[in-house]
């Protein structure tokens, strides 16, 4: 595959040098933190004080109904039974102790079409329920 000469590469390239710096700057990449693996959408009419801890019960209430025991986790999701010893544990503790990893306040498409005023004071009572599990210590680490 024919490449341009290095000469001309750094040429064309030169005028970027300060601009690269700015974005550089503004944008480090991955600070190496935890991603959340999965995020939770709840409809903005549907957010509470208590959402992340229902929703917590719901999927603890889920597994025990589905994979309660690690051959109903490999029955359930073809988890190699060599694994779902060791993938049941680890769900486990994730449903105890962060069992939402990011927590989005839908008023787009699973919210459906309101009127503007319906929607405004849905919005103000999904911020004032956020604010108050905020309070509690009630939020995961991603939320919005």
């Amino acid at each position: 595959m024919p490449t341009l000469p290095a000469d001309l590469i750094a040429a064309l390239t030169a005028p970027l040098t300060g601009l690269d710096a700015e974005l550089a700057t503004r944008f480090p990449g991955d600070p190496g933190s935890s991603q959340p693996v999965h995020t939770c959408y709840v409809p903005a009419d549907q957010v509470t004080a208590t959402v992340v801890d229902d929703w917590a019960a719901a999927a603890r209430a889920a597994f025990g109904a589905h994979a309660g025991e690690p051959s109903g986790l490999a029955a359930a999701t073809g988890v190699p039974a060599a694994l779902a010893g060791r993938v049941h544990d680890h769900v486990r503790r994730v449903l105890t102790g962060s069992p939402v990893a990011d927590l989005r306040v839908d008023l787009e498409d699973g919210y459906g079409v309101r009127a503007d005023a319906e929607e405004d004071a849905h919005a103000v009572a999904a911020a004032e329920a956020l604010r108050a599990a905020a309070a509690a210590g009630r939020l995961p680490a991603s939320y919005g």
